[in-house]
């Protein structure tokens, strides 16, 4: 463990000691926690916001099965690896919602993965019919991108009549 990741272990057990310790009753340990959720802290990055419930609860229970040490940051899976998608497997993701409206971003990650072996951050938000305009080439998704400094950057495309080759190229 390094010592940033010390640091937002030691954050955790800080905001959870009154639970760990067992200084707080375990029948009581929900309104404890919707306590601290409640309230805008500092976190070790130096934002200051709120914790959610959820993450509390996730937090605590990480503690309880593995000790301070569970507490550290997991690094990503697919840390140093390109982010890219490719076009065509964008493409096919458009033509499978297009195909079946209602048909989930699960589903289609799961088709691609048989047949690209790759899945697409892309969430198709919109049916052809239930677009704006009523044409029936007209489609909408939505890509996340991450920038460097790790901010999410949401871009949305919309094509009527066109190929979404065209926007990507």
């Amino acid at each position: 463990m390094d010592k940033e990741q010390e640091k937002w272990a030691i954050f955790w057990c800080d905001l959870l000691n009154s639970v760990i310790y067992g200084q707080i009753e375990p029948e009581a340990t929900n309104r404890f926690l919707k306590q601290k959720a409640s309230k805008k802290i500092q976190y070790p990055d130096g934002r200051i916001r709120k914790p959610s419930i959820s993450t509390l609860r996730r937090k605590l229970d990480r503690y309880r099965k593995g000790g301070f040490d569970n507490l550290a940051r997991k690094k990503r899976c697919d840390r140093g690896k390109p982010r890219n998608t490719n076009p065509e497997v964008i493409c096919k993701a458009i033509e499978l919602k297009k195909e079946q409206p209602y048909r989930s971003h699960r589903t289609i990650n799961r088709l691609l993965q048989e047949m690209y072996g790759a899945t697409v951050p892309v969430h198709l938000v919109r049916s052809p019919e239930k677009c704006r305009c009523h044409q029936t080439e007209a489609w909408a998704l939505r890509v996340r991108k991450y920038a460097n400094d790790g901010s999410v950057i949401t871009l949305m495309l919309y094509g009527w009549g066109i190929s979404p080759m065209d926007l990507l190229s």
